[in-house]
């Protein structure tokens, strides 16, 4: 009965909302996440193919786009959001080596070698 009632809450109420809302692990992960020092990093999102291959395979996918496309309203590129459970499939399925983990705390410093990277890109890109 329990089974059916939790298919029926995913079903109706909530699309997953057993495991983004109500499941131990996950919340468990949750409270882990929020004061945790590693987290992904979106350190090159200017690479970024728009492949959508993160999105696929990330169990909780809304916190990928903000640290992915959220430059030009200046978010930084850390994951903070306390569902990103830090699994690092997004790592792992990206061809263009847009994420990493990292150190939370060096927002400003990634923010800061990414510009360096794509002002040097441009000056080069110039010339030729």
């Amino acid at each position: 009965m329990l089974i059916l009632e939790i298919f029926l809450f995913d079903l109706f109420v909530s699309k997953d909302g057993w495991c983004g809302r109500l499941c131990p692990v996950g919340a468990f992960y949750s409270l882990l996440g929020k004061r945790s020092p590693l987290r992904v990093i979106a350190a090159r999102r200017e690479a970024c193919g728009d492949c959508m291959d993160c999105f696929a395979v990330c169990p909780e996918s809304r916190v990928i786009k903000p640290a992915l496309k959220g430059a030009e309203q200046g978010i930084g590129p850390v994951i903070l959001s306390s569902e990103c459970t830090n699994c690092g499939r997004c790592i792992d399925v990206c061809a263009k080596d847009v994420f990493q983990f990292g150190n939370r705390y060096a927002k400003d410093e990634i923010k800061r070698a990414s510009e360096a990277k794509s002002h040097t890109q441009h000056s080069v890109g110039g010339q030729a």
